[in-house]
């Protein structure tokens, strides 16, 4: 199952997709993220 992670900096929405939900999350501190499960 893969994930899409979304959050915005500034002006700019980013985006990362991960393979799981097992990720750092020090690097996500205070980030409003977004989680959507993207179906197989």
């Amino acid at each position: 199952m893969q994930y899409l992670l979304t959050w915005i900096e500034g002006e700019e929405v980013c985006y990362r997709i991960v393979p799981d939900l097992e990720f750092d999350h020090s690097l996500m501190q205070d980030k409003n993220l977004i989680i959507t499960k993207i179906p197989n």
